[in-house]
């Protein structure tokens, strides 16, 4: 079924200043918002970004902007947690 399948993601962070892009992220996070699931947006770069996926209602962002990609060992160390499930 198709409510049983939230997005999770958008990953079209890039072009956010584009009023067609941002109809999109708007209607992806308003359909999660309405079935009870969280969207991350991917490819966070810049604090421009940011602000924008806020002002559409995005709450959760993973990007550059804060972290490049990390191994597990860097990972532990950013956050300060051990990771569950995760091998070491």
């Amino acid at each position: 079924m198709l409510s049983d399948s939230p997005t999770g993601g958008i990953a079209c962070i890039r072009d956010i200043a584009n009023p067609d892009t941002a109809a999109i992220v708007r209607s992806v996070v308003r359909l999660d918002a309405h079935l009870g699931t969280a969207i991350t947006a991917e490819g966070v770069e810049t604090q421009a970004q940011l602000e924008r996926m806020r002002e559409e209602g995005c709450t959760d962002v993973q990007g550059f902007l804060f972290s490049p990609p990390l191994s597990t060992e860097d990972a532990r160390r950013f956050t300060g947690v051990a990771l569950v499930g995760v091998a070491a």
